[in-house]
């Protein structure tokens, strides 16, 4: 079972160009690098710049009802008197083969509509049981630009440099870009596109929508490709209560639930 596990996580990873101890976090994350809520300590930290009050919160990402392959995503944002300290921590895998991100970082407003952050991540990663503890160390840098009233811009530079692991010439970290559009149709209608890719790969264009169907509870829905994904999901926000549960579902493999509580004090 292990050996299979361990194939499949492999094989998983190829495909959805996921072995690069990043992984996007929310409900909507596959187009979340130009939105704003807490997960962005981990999509796009500038938008961190604007937050006013401290909040935490956890993430869930279960892949194919199998938990050596789960996410688990850990944020929190402090404002303070110059900007924000942000920190997230993210875990995938299992005791055979794991990766894990320890991050912390700053973002600062430029003005009302312009924001920017840089943050230093401990990248660690076992590979196999006979292997101990590797680690590596990289830096990410990220903006965000409130164009309009209607129409927010995000980019967030991932893994720079391209770090290595010692003693372990085979894997090296991947430099990933995400670039991604919040275009504010209405006060409940919002329209997001995101252009994703890394080391120079063909691009990943996802899309999607989020609509306030009552107050406080939004629905979320999206498109990804390479390869094809569609995904539906709910959002509900309530005395500084944000939870959201969404779901992904990738033809001839399977699907991938994705579940999140914060809380802003």
């Amino acid at each position: 079972m292990n050996k299979y596990v361990l194939l499949l996580s492999i094989a998983f990873c190829s495909t959805m160009q996921a072995s690069d101890f990043y992984f996007p976090a929310g409900a909507v994350s596959n187009t979340s690098v130009a939105g704003y809520s807490l997960w962005a300590v981990v999509n796009n930290p500038s938008v961190t710049a604007f937050y006013s009050n401290p909040e935490i919160g956890v993430n869930y990402e279960s892949r194919f009802g199998l938990k050596e392959l789960s996410v688990s995503s850990v944020g929190l944002v402090y404002p303070v008197q110059t900007g924000t300290v942000f920190s997230s921590f993210q875990h995938y895998g299992y005791s055979v083969y794991h990766e894990m991100r320890f991050s912390i970082g700053y973002s600062r407003a430029f003005g009302e509509k312009f924001g920017g952050a840089v943050q230093f991540n401990l990248l660690a990663f076992r590979p196999d049981p006979e292997t101990q503890e590797l680690y590596s160390f990289s830096a990410d840098v990220s903006l965000y630009a409130k164009l309009t009233d209607k129409l927010n811009l995000g980019f967030n530079l991932i893994n720079i440099p391209s770090a290595k692991f010692k003693d372990d010439v085979t894997t090296q970290v991947p430099v990933m870009y995400r670039f991604g559009l919040d275009w504010k149709i209405s006060d409940s209608f919002d329209v997001l596109t995101e252009i994703s890719a890394k080391n120079g790969q063909v691009p990943n264009i996802s899309g999607g929508v989020c609509y306030e169907l009552i107050k406080d509870f939004k629905v979320l829905a999206g498109v990804a490709g390479n390869p094809v994904a569609v995904s539906a999901g709910v959002m509900y926000s309530k005395w500084n209560l944000h939870p959201g549960i969404s779901c992904s579902v990738i033809r001839q493999i399977g699907k991938i639930w994705n579940c999140s509580v914060s809380y802003g004090f």
